[in-house]
C-alpha cells in the first residue's frame, strides 16, 4: 500500500513538472512573438519618420481560424507599397533558399535534419499588379532577429550570399538586424 502512495505521488510530481515545463514553453513563445511584433512596428516607425505625411503602414491580422495571410504588414511610402512577411528564425539558424517557395533551414553545417521555413510560398504565389495606386509593389521578407546567413543555390552545385539588394525570385530578403541598421533600404 505504501509503495502505491509513492509510486501515485512520483507520478503526480512527474506529471505536474511536465504541465509547468509546457506552460513555461507556451509563454516563452507568446513572449518572443510579442517582441518580434513590438520591434517591427518600432521599424515600421522609425521609416514612417522618415516621411510622416507620406509613408504610412498597416498590420494585417487574421482570426483565429482563418488560414495564414500571405502578408503581415503592408508599407505605403510615396513611390512604393511593400507586402511584408515577417519570417521568425530566433535561433539565427541558417537559411537556405532551395527554390522559390522551400526555404531549408539549418543550425550549422553539419544539421542534416530537412527543416523548411513554413507558408513562404503564400507571398511568393501571391500575384500583385506592378502598380497600385500609381504605385510600385515590391514583397519583402524579413527574417527576424537575424540568421546566420543567408543562401541561394544558382544551380545544384553554387550557392550565393543573399542580400537586400537581391533578386529572389521577384522578391526581396533581409534580416531585421540588417534593415534596422540600414533603414534606407526602404525606398520612399
Amino acid at each position: 500500500m505504501k509503495e502505491r502512495i509513492l509510486f501515485l505521488l512520483l507520478l503526480i510530481f512527474i506529471l505536474a513538472a511536465i504541465v509547468a515545463i509546457v506552460f513555461i514553453i507556451i509563454n516563452l513563445s507568446k513572449r518572443k512573438n510579442a517582441q518580434m511584433q513590438a520591434d517591427i512596428l518600432a521599424l515600421l516607425e522609425d521609416i514612417k519618420l522618415r516621411d510622416p505625411n507620406n509613408i504610412k503602414y498597416e498590420m494585417i491580422l487574421r482570426g483565429k481560424h482563418e488560414p495564414e495571410k500571405p502578408y503581415n504588414y503592408k508599407l505605403e511610402t510615396e513611390n512604393f507599397v511593400y507586402y511584408i512577411k515577417v519570417v521568425p528564425n530566433f535561433y539565427n539558424e541558417e537559411i537556405c533558399i532551395n527554390n522559390s517557395v522551400k526555404w531549408q533551414v539549418k543550425r550549422n553545417y553539419k544539421d542534416e535534419h530537412i527543416k523548411f521555413v513554413p507558408n513562404i510560398d503564400l507571398l511568393m504565389r501571391l500575384d500583385l499588379e506592378p502598380k497600385e495606386n500609381g504605385k510600385k509593389t515590391k514583397k519583402l521578407y524579413i527574417i527576424y532577429p537575424d540568421a546566420k546567413s543567408l543562401l541561394k543555390y544558382i544551380n545544384e552545385c553554387e550557392l550565393e550570399f543573399v542580400h537586400y539588394h537581391t533578386d529572389v525570385y521577384g522578391t526581396n530578403i533581409t534580416t531585421y538586424q540588417d534593415l534596422k541598421n540600414h533603414i534606407n533600404y526602404i525606398k520612399l
